[in-house]
């Protein structure tokens, strides 16, 4: 996934369309870092393409950091994902309804029930 972030400004697309395609990969990455803090809790974070194999050995990352990357990855991508009906491309919906999941996973009071109202 990053190596597509760090090489989508290479293509021969408009700057829209770059923008929809990042905002694409940031809520895949988004969702999988989700799906993996659910089964193992602290998990290995990369933010960037390690270069080395040194710098992929990184320690984990804790609960609460992996969950406040996710919600900090869903703001960006709510805004600049599309706000149309699903044809299967990731759109506006689809990362207010996992921003939504994540807060109910995070037990973080009203905070689910403000973002199902936006959907």
């Amino acid at each position: 996934m990053q190596l597509f972030l760090d090489n989508i400004d290479k293509a021969p697309s408009t700057e829209a369309q770059k923008v929809v395609y990042k905002a694409e990969a940031r809520f895949i990455r988004a969702l999988f870092y989700f799906d993996l803090v659910q089964a193992f809790g602290a998990v290995v974070l990369y933010k960037t393409e390690p270069k080395t194999v040194d710098e992929g050995k990184i320690a984990k990352s804790s609960k609460e950091e992996v969950l406040a990357f996710i919600h900090s990855e869903l703001d960006d991508v709510i805004r600049d994902l599309p706000d149309a009906a699903y044809a299967g491309h990731a759109v506006r919906g689809s990362a207010q309804a996992l921003k939504t999941r994540v807060y109910l996973f995070s037990k973080t009071g009203q905070k689910p029930l403000s973002w199902l109202t936006r959907l």
